[in-house]
């Protein structure tokens, strides 16, 4: 800027200095110059400017020459008065120029201040660069050394590196020489072995040649043994005879001395209180009657051959006891003379021949012992029955007494103990009003007396008097106990809950699941079932430790026998005892019951290459445990086999099989257990008329990919979303294992629990647990995520849970299950247990796969939604009918009874079939509920669109419920009974109904409230009489036998056919009509028949057609 400025001032100093010359030459030009030699009317710096103007190329010089003096003295005017104008201008830019010099000086010193500052800023950044320089210095030199470290690091590895080169060339010429050497080693060896084996072969044939020798020399001492063996033999069996002969005596003795013992000391107390008695009724009943003398007679030669019969017992046992000691002697002494006569070599043939011989004997015993208890029992009676008559010789004796004192004319009495017994009998039994006045107590013998008491009684009674017998005496006699098995036979539903079909699989189940507890305990991999139709015979058998055979130090048998005959004996009771950590029986009482409830049972146990064998029927053995070496096939076996069969005495003769039931179970344990592998085959039926089982190929179940295969597998008809997830931990002693996947296409959830591999329909803790957390961690995940925002409500569990499939499994110690039939478990540690670790092992699945999560997030809140929305229709529907008054207009016919157990409603089929079932119901108790078509198939809907169907809404509020069974308890009728025709589109019309109360009011089917009406197909005309047919079947057997023409047959296509009599008489009267009610044994495979019967996917349904077809034929179908 200040140079700018400098340039500027010397610009003007030069045009000052041209107009000085200009001015000089125009006072030249007119010869008057100034006084200061400038022009006049013109200052200095005027004539300068027109000089400076003219020399800078503005004037034309040329112009002078031709032009006169006067012109160009005008225009050098006219040039001067333009220099004065520019002059003017440049002294006021000059102005300008010298403020902005100020301006800029004082800038410049402000610069040169800040200059200074920025000197001092690079004074010291000078001064940090040379530090940095420094430290950079160091740290390069540093770096330099450590470069100059690994390069000699480097040297040295490579140096290492080449002496490790050497030595592992050294090492493979040692090895190959090594190698070398074993080769030559290896020959001479060969060779060695080859000369020791040709002298082996040879001391072997030496042996062999003196072993026959040997075993010649052998053969005739066994000869000459068995010579004396024989001889010893019939010794032996003399006295063996001896021996049991004795040992009876002396058992049948001691039990009749302790037989005689009790009743000695019963009759002694008798004795005693009855000469107490007789003392003090000689004493007080100086007048006794004659009746009375014979009868205290009779009571005393009574009390002396009691007296004598003691005295005899005692003397026999006295001799008992002396006879039965001096037996135990010759008992010693025959077993010396049997150690010193029996060779050795022998013992053990003997020994098994004794144990045999003291089985049967010991069943003889038991045998003898239950008819001694039957006798004793008699006994017993007689005795009491002798009590009652020494009872009824008092009271004569009393009422004698009686009679003696209060004398009357008749000599009629009523005893006192008679009359205060019957009245107590009569409080007992409820019918006495009040208590009877003292008087009664103390009448007089007297006929109308005593018909004034009876009088009295009745009086005061509701029913006719209690007339006494000897029947009404109730003591412990009559309290019965069982023992071994009985209580089995006697209540078997206890024990297997029912004695139908679903009891005969649970025996099933209860050898199976021994068999699986081998498989969990690792000590078993292979499980085979076989069952024939054709002979009912069932066959499990496992590769495990078998059942031990030694004797149980309690019972005195093995324990086989004692596991198959004593209640509550087993090896998973826990503890340090136990034979299992885990296992799914926990009584011992699984195969004792399945013995009790069996006509025959066989059991097959391989252990060290010896195989036991026992049989047994209906909970006893029928031959001793059996023992032999285990047969060429089965060496090396190990194990145990139980083949049984059922008694059918003890279920109902619909009790089958069915081994689509049975495989399913074993399919289950096979996806529960991984590492087991089930075999299965069904004999005879349909497939095997001949009932041989060798040409039936086994069916193999193994599934190495555990639970997750599993929910796959029970997910393959639906869309799943994402891969199975899967969670397994262990906290303490109880291991967790959980799978799970939702579905896109499904709007209700499938969870399936186990514990110890039984499967727990009931559900229990664990999947209480389960379900707890996934609802709380889900809608964590929700918030976190922002699925749902800060004012939305939290997802409850069925919004959480739609479309989810799922299984949980929990292996606990101690499971405690409700009831044997284990259906529940009570376990609340688990639950505990198995909410942690479902909620932070899901939690971080979830957060590795955020798609996932989102997916199953948004499957949530539409359910939410869904919800919200069906809950607002539903609200719409109760204002309608608030303001309608009535809900269902001209389709309900509701019955005229309130009382919910009576009432019963018919959802009928078409208003044909409504308007034929309201002329023939009766209205006190029974409604009708026509619909109109086919309702909505809700397994392909949601929530939303179930209050806009009609029928639905109808149907819901008709029965009193919510839309989710959330107002059971408004059910308004008793019975729900389902009434279709008897055709194809009855049927589906039906399987609708079905899937909606399946669905959405699952509780109706616990409760038992759902029926199906089973109407008739033909009605038969024969002899003026109609009988009506509800099958083919029942045609056919109905016509049987009878000539053409003297019948005829109506078939039946619709309900609206029948008259309102005929509909009354077949469907709806109570006493004629034939029901079915629908219960559910297993709501996981009800959820997987509904979605397959009914689902959006064909080829799963056209699959199960193609299975099951060649069981129909298509004649039969009505199509």
């Amino acid at each position: 800027m200040a140079s700018w400025i400098q340039s500027r001032l010397r610009a003007a100093e030069g045009l000052l200095e041209a107009v000085d010359r200009t001015a000089k030459t125009v006072s030249t030009l007119q010869g008057s110059p100034a006084p200061d030699g400038s022009l006049p009317g013109t200052d200095k710096q005027t004539v300068s400017a027109s000089h400076a103007t003219a020399e800078a190329g503005q004037l034309e010089p040329g112009g002078e020459e031709e032009a006169g003096g006067s012109e160009r003295i005008g225009r050098l005017v006219r040039l001067l008065e333009q220099l004065r104008r520019r002059l003017d201008q440049s002294l006021a830019e000059n102005q300008q120029l010298e403020e902005l010099l100020k301006q800029a000086d004082a800038r410049l010193a402000g610069g040169e201040g800040e200059l200074g500052r920025l000197s001092e800023a690079l004074s010291r950044c000078e001064a940090g660069k040379v530090q940095a320089q420094a430290a950079l210095a160091q740290v390069v030199a540093s770096r330099d050394a450590e470069v100059v470290g690994l390069k000699r690091a480097q040297e040295s590895a490579l140096a290492l590196l080449a002496e490790s080169e050497s030595k592992l060339l050294e090492l493979q010429q040692a090895n190959d020489l090594l190698r070398q050497e074993r080769q030559a080693s290896e020959g001479r060896i060969v060779a060695a072995l080859r000369e020791e084996v040709a002298a082996t072969e040879l001391r072997l044939e030496e042996e062999r040649a003196a072993h026959m020798a040997a075993r010649r020399a052998a053969a005739s001492r066994e000869h000459e043994l068995e010579s004396q063996i024989c001889e010893h033999a019939g010794v032996l069996t003399g006295m063996q005879r001896s021996l049991e002969e004795r040992d009876a005596k002396l058992g049948s003795l001691e039990d009749a001395l302790l037989q005689h013992q009790a009743e000695n000391n019963v009759l002694a107390a008798e004795l005693r209180s009855i000469q107490e008695d007789l003392q003090r009724q000689s004493q007080r009943a100086a007048t006794a009657s004659p009746s009375g003398d014979a009868a205290l007679q009779a009571l005393r030669a009574a009390c002396a051959q009691a007296q004598s019969a003691e005295q005899e017992s005692e003397r026999r046992a006295a001799a008992a006891q002396a006879e039965g000691q001096h037996m135990r002697v010759e008992l010693a002494n025959l077993q010396r003379q049997l150690q010193r006569s029996i060779p050795a070599a022998d013992m053990e043939r003997r020994f098994k021949e004794v144990t045999e011989l003291l089985y049967l004997k010991q069943s003889q015993l038991e045998k003898m012992a239950a008819e001694k208890a039957a006798q004793q029992l008699h006994m017993e009676r007689e005795v009491a029955s002798a009590r009652d008559e020494a009872d009824r010789v008092k009271r004569r004796a009393k009422a004698e007494r009686v009679t003696a004192m209060y004398p009357a004319d008749d000599d009629v009495v009523v005893p006192m103990d008679a009359i205060g017994e019957a009245y107590q009998r009569l409080a007992n039994h409820g019918r006495v009003g009040r208590a009877v006045t003292a008087s009664a107590w103390f009448l007089d013998a007297t006929t109308q007396q005593q018909r004034r008491i009876t009088t009295c009684f009745a009086a005061r009674t509701k029913q006719s008097p209690v007339v006494l017998e000897a029947g009404d005496h109730y003591d412990a006699q009559h309290i019965q106990v069982l023992e071994g098995l009985e209580p089995v036979r006697k209540r078997p539903g206890m024990y297997i809950g029912s004695t139908g079909q679903r009891g005969l699989h649970h025996l099933v189940y209860e050898i199976l699941d021994n068999a699986v507890d081998e498989v969990q305990a690792g000590y078993a991999t292979l499980v085979k079932v076989e069952l024939n139709l054709d002979t009912g015979w069932v066959t499990i058998s496992d590769d495990g430790r078998g059942i031990p055979t030694d004797i149980h130090p309690a019972t005195g048998k093995s324990a086989l026998e004692t596991v198959l005959t004593v209640l509550h004996a087993g090896g998973k009771f826990g503890g340090g005892s136990s034979g299992y950590s885990v296992s799914g029986g926990l009584h011992g009482v699984g195969v004792s019951v399945v013995n009790a409830l069996s006509e025959s049972l066989i059991v097959n146990v391989w252990r060290q290459g010896l195989e036991y064998a026992q049989r047994f029927s209906r909970g006893l053995a029928v031959t001793p445990m059996q023992c032999a070496p285990a047969q060429p096939e089965d060496a090396g076996r190990r194990g145990t086999q139980v083949s049984f069969l059922y008694d059918k005495a003890v279920f109902a003769s619909s009790a089958v099989f069915e081994p689509d039931t049975i495989k399913a179970r074993l399919r289950e344990l096979a996806f529960l257990n991984s590492a087991a592998t089930i075999q299965f085959r069904t004999v005879g039926g349909p497939q095997h008329s001949n009932g041989a089982g060798d040409g039936v190929a086994w069916e193999e179940l193994h599934y190495a990919g555990g639970l997750q295969e599993y929910v796959a597998w029970l997910n393959r008809d639906r869309a799943t979303m994402h891969q199975p997830i899967l969670v397994s931990r262990k906290v303490g002693d109880v291991g967790v294992e959980v799978a799970l996947q939702w579905c896109s296409d499904s709007y209700s959830d499938t969870l399936i629990g186990f514990v110890n591999s039984i499967k727990t329909t009931d559900g229990g803790t664990h999947v209480d647990g389960l379900k707890v957390a996934l609802t709380r961690t889900l809608n964590s995940l929700a918030r976190k995520t922002k699925a749902l925002k800060e004012g939305d409500a939290n997802l409850s569990g069925d919004h959480v849970r739609e479309g989810l499939g799922a299984i949980i499994s929990v292996k606990v110690p101690e499971p405690e299950f409700e009831g044997q039939t284990k259906t529940r478990l009570g376990n609340p540690e688990v639950r505990k247990i198995v909410e942690g670790i479902v909620a932070q092992d899901v939690a971080e699945a979830f957060e590795m796969d955020p798609g996932t999560l989102s997916a199953v997030l948004s499957k949530a809140v539409q359910a939410y939604k869904a919800a919200e929305a069906a809950k607002k229709a539903r609200e719409l529907v109760r204002r309608k009918s608030v303001l309608t008054k009535s809900t269902l207009p001209g389709k309900l016919a509701d019955c005229s009874s309130t009382d919910k157990a009576e009432s019963e409603i018919f959802l009928v089929e078409g208003d044909s079939a409504g308007g034929s079932a309201k002329q023939a119901r009766d209205r006190r108790f029974q409604a009708i509920l026509p619909l109109r078509g086919k309702i909505l198939n809700v397994e392909r809907t949601d929530d939303a669109k179930l209050y806009k169907n009609e029928e639905i809404s109808n149907l819901i509020v008709g029965l009193g419920l919510g839309l989710k069974g959330e107002n059971i308890s408004g059910l308004r009728y008793g019975k729900i009974i389902l009434l279709t025709d008897a055709d194809v589109d009855g049927a589906h019309i039906r399987t609708l109904l079905l899937t909606f109360l399946f669905r959405y009011q699952r509780d109706l089917f616990h409760q038992g409230h759902v029926y199906v009406g089973v109407p008739p197909l033909y009605k038969v005309e024969a002899n003026r009489k109609a009988t009506y047919c509800y099958n083919e079947a029942d045609l056919q057997a109905f016509v049987a036998g009878r000539p053409p023409g003297s019948f005829s047959i109506q078939r039946f296509k619709g309900l609206g056919e029948m008259m309102p009599e005929q509909l009354w008489q077949t469907t709806l009267n109570p006493q004629t009509r034939l029901l079915k009610r629908l219960t559910i044994e297993d709501a996981a495979e009800a959820s997987q028949m509904f979605t397959l019967l009914m689902g959006d996917k064909v080829g799963p349904r056209r699959d199960l057609i193609e299975a099951h077809g060649s069981r129909y034929s298509a004649e039969n179908l009505d199509i």
